[in-house]
């Protein structure tokens, strides 16, 4: 069964990208269904022994908890949220391997940011960014004491130290890509939920806030009933491949994933 609940999950995460990075949605039917199929996998699995069920309850409330402060926060879409609770009943517990999802978490969490981060370089890039003498040595110090602190540095430690630093020294870099190429104004029919306003819209007497969680379906109605005719919006990085990359990391090379607290995971 535990081969089948990794196969589910595989094929999901890519069909998931694939939508993610070519429409920066994951539709609600493939989010749901794996959510389905997760929850009865997991039920037909309990008959054999009741605990591989219950086990995934404390990880889908925990996780599915951080999860949901990661989107309140804007740092998820609900795309991600959903992936995550359908990730906690497939790969949430197996008997060989035990909570198999928290090494996954973790790597989701880590490999994520550095992916998120060569993403925003490489579509400035491909647009020509060109970064300023200062984003260039700020950037260079980073990665120079980053290189230093995984050299140096006790690999209990982990790698969230040198890795903090090394996203922190991008920031200016990340920032002004962002502002650049990220930002852009679409006509309100093309707005979906989730979208993220740059600046808060008012029409009539009603203030549409910009929000973590982004645009609402109301608000959209809202929006195209309008005589808006252009709304600025900011694009994410689209977050899903993170979790296929993720998930072959984790589980076809069990041993070097990044842990939070390096060797002692």
């Amino acid at each position: 069964m535990e081969w089948l609940m990794v196969l589910v999950s595989l094929i999901g995460f890519l069909l998931a990208s694939y939508f993610d990075l070519r429409t920066r949605e994951v539709p609600d039917p493939l989010s749901h269904s794996l959510i389905l199929i997760g929850i009865g996998l997991r039920l037909f699995w309990s008959l054999e022994d009741i605990s591989y069920f219950l086990y995934c309850l404390p990880v889908l409330l925990g996780l599915g908890g951080i999860s949901y402060l990661l989107y309140k926060a804007g740092q998820w879409g609900g795309g991600d949220v959903k992936l995550m609770i359908a990730s906690s009943f497939l790969l949430g517990y197996f008997p060989k391997k035990g909570f198999f999802i928290l090494p996954f978490f973790v790597n989701l969490i880590v490999f994520g940011t550095f992916y998120s981060v060569l993403y925003t370089l490489a579509i400035g890039l491909k647009n020509g960014f060109r970064s300023t003498r200062e984003q260039k040595l700020i950037a260079s110090c980073g990665m120079l004491i980053s290189f230093f602190l995984f050299k140096f540095l006790p690999t209990e430690i982990g790698v969230i130290p040198p890795l903090t630093i090394l996203v922190a020294s991008f920031l200016p870099m990340l920032k002004d890509i962002e502002q650049k190429f990220f930002v852009k104004e679409v006509p309100p029919e093309k707005l979906t939920e989730g979208d993220w306003l740059v600046e808060p819209i008012r029409v009539g007497k009603l203030r549409i806030e910009k929000r973590g969680e982004g645009l609402s379906k109301k608000e959209i109605e809202i929006l195209r009933k309008s005589k808006i005719k252009r709304v600025k919006i900011k694009e994410g990085v689209p977050f899903v491949p993170a979790f296929l990359l993720s998930l072959l990391l984790t589980y076809f090379l069990p041993h070097q994933y990044l842990g939070i607290l390096g060797s002692t995971l």
